[in-house]
């Protein structure tokens, strides 16, 4: 695929209606400090270039839960896989519903009729089409948003009164905000927990998730690769001005198709190759006829797509702001996944049995902590900036219930008696355990790669290392091996193997059976899978 597709199919895949209608919303809440976060792309941007893709593009592989195999058992890739299903089904769930509450208050369409609607659209292209048809709509669908984005907010500041008038307002309402360097974790945002618990749970995305990788691998070469509250604002304050209440619609309409559609594709493939054609070899000893599989894989998208449209019918009582739901739960089940992929880049050390012990603690640490936080919090909440709930806006009141049922606008996406965030209460003591919940949502990943971690350590430590099975260093990251070479404990060429782009051709594709690296026609590298590998 050329470069200009990947790379807004890149950005549409994760910047779903979720964003565009919860980054304002939360902001509104919340204050600008949000976007400090922005700044944690200087981090796992280069990260993920240089550390993991190198790694995961030159194994060649269609999933990258094929290389958790390789690198551990088939036990861990299973594990990843499923873990990977139920990570991606809940959160286009919730992008799936956000749309619908956005339709249903612009054009007073009925919310399960839209997410119906495009449910049903998204799921038929992706079935029938395939990647190639998703990465080219994500495309289109990405400048529709980049339009209907900027239209709203040249019209909304024109509205104001100009840019000076908009900085003023949000400063006089103490928006504007930024420089809060608290260290604890309990605080929901600050600058610390915005850069360094953004960064790890930006890598769940852009690190270790399917939908992303199989981006990445259709690139024609690794440098190629390496390259690449709102409704009620809309109708109360734009709503007279020809063509915009539309074009938000269709912004809001294409950022839930791109996500949707990525999702399903790869849940379909990630199904495919890690779960039926393993599954067929053994019970058939034959391999997947291409034009059956083909077949399989569109019923499958189609099922997925199902799936997807059933749980957004019950998204409208998970309760909480829209964007931190989502952001939750890539540090609920993103966080545990991306640790297996941390363990295996940057962890030689960790075997099979660690990476399989330390997944399920990393799970059911994230989950325990989610459900507590849900459990053990008080009502009602306050807001980190002040929030005049009975403003009147030409013929828009705002009512806030706890009831999704009654809600009488878009941006009250918010139910105070399960809210998942960070709740200063006043004149009241808190346990342990309720001042551990109030740890911020962007700390979810990094506590759970850090759990992974530790355990795996500690099991692989008893359980001997990887000793009877070496790891093979061309699926170490070369973090890593720069690392190791500080030491002298293995060739330098070994390094220059990850790193440097010899061809324009797609190169890397490890041969799991003599340990060789075929770069289609060009070099071969060959060594012995023991000169080749490392041992703890």
């Amino acid at each position: 695929m050329p470069l200009f597709p990947v790379a807004l199919s890149l950005m549409a895949s994760f910047l779903s209606s979720v964003s565009v209608l919860g980054v304002p919303t939360e902001i509104f809440y919340n204050g600008a400090i949000y976007w400090v976060g922005a700044f944690s792309a200087f981090l796992f941007i280069p990260f993920t270039v240089h550390f993991i893709l190198p790694v995961l593009y030159n194994a060649g592989l269609s999933s990258a839960f094929e290389y958790l195999e390789m690198r551990f058992n088939k036990l861990v890739r299973i594990i990843g896989c499923l873990v990977f299903q139920l990570q991606m089904i809940l959160y286009m769930a919730v992008v799936l519903y956000a749309p619908a509450l956005a339709l249903n208050q612009v054009m007073g369409i009925d919310m399960l009729v839209s997410i119906l609607v495009i449910g049903l659209v998204c799921t038929f292209y992706t079935a029938i089409g395939g990647l190639k048809a998703v990465m080219w709509t994500d495309a289109f669908q990405m400048i529709i948003v980049f339009a209907g984005l900027m239209t709203l907010i040249i019209k909304a500041t024109i509205e104001v009164g100009g840019i000076a008038k908009v900085f003023e307002k949000a400063s006089a309402g103490g928006k504007l905000e930024i420089d809060n360097f608290d260290p604890s974790p309990m605080v929901r945002h600050t600058v610390w927990t915005l850069i360094l618990g953004g960064f790890m749970t930006a890598l769940t995305v852009y690190g270790g998730n399917q939908a992303m990788v199989q981006r990445y691998v259709s690139m024609k070469n690794l440098r190629g690769a390496q390259t690449y509250l709102i409704p009620y604002l809309v109708m109360d304050v734009l709503g007279n001005a020809y063509g915009v209440p539309g074009l938000f619609v269709a912004c809001i309409f294409s950022a839930s198709l791109s996500t949707v559609s990525s999702g399903v594709n790869a849940l379909a493939l990630v199904f495919m190759t890690d779960i039926f054609k393993p599954i067929y070899k053994k019970i058939t000893l034959t391999e997947v006829n291409e034009s059956k599989a083909t077949v399989y894989s569109k019923v499958v998208a189609l099922l997925y797509g199902l799936l997807t449209i059933g749980l957004a019918f019950l998204s409208q009582y998970f309760g909480t702001l829209i964007l931190q739901i989502s952001l939750s739960i890539f540090g609920m089940v993103g966080g545990p996944l991306l640790a297996l992929f941390v363990m295996a880049l940057f962890f030689p050390c960790i075997n099979s049995l660690g990476a399989t012990v330390g997944m399920i603690c990393s799970l059911t640490f994230s989950f325990w902590l989610a459900i507590g936080t849900i459990a053990s919090r008080p009502s009602p909440p306050t807001y980190a900036c002040p929030v005049d709930t009975n403003t009147t806006l030409t013929n828009y009141t705002t009512h806030w219930t706890t009831n999704y049922t009654t809600l009488s606008t878009t941006t009250a996406l918010y139910n105070s008696s399960t809210d998942i965030e960070n709740i200063q209460v006043a004149a009241a003591e808190k346990t342990g355990l309720q001042t551990f919940y109030s740890i911020s949502y962007l700390w979810y990943s990094t506590l759970a790669v850090l759990v992974a971690v530790s355990v795996a350590l500690l099991v692989s430590c008893f359980s001997g290392g990887t000793k009877k099975k070496p790891v093979d260093r061309r699926l170490l990251s070369p973090l890593y091996l720069w690392i190791a070479s500080l030491a002298n404990t293995y060739n330098s060429t070994d390094l220059e193997m990850h790193i440097l782009n010899k061809t324009d051709s797609k190169q890397g594709s490890v041969d799991k059976i003599n340990g060789t690296i075929n770069e289609n026609g060009a070099n071969t590298y060959k060594y012995s899978r023991k000169d080749y590998a490392v041992s703890f």
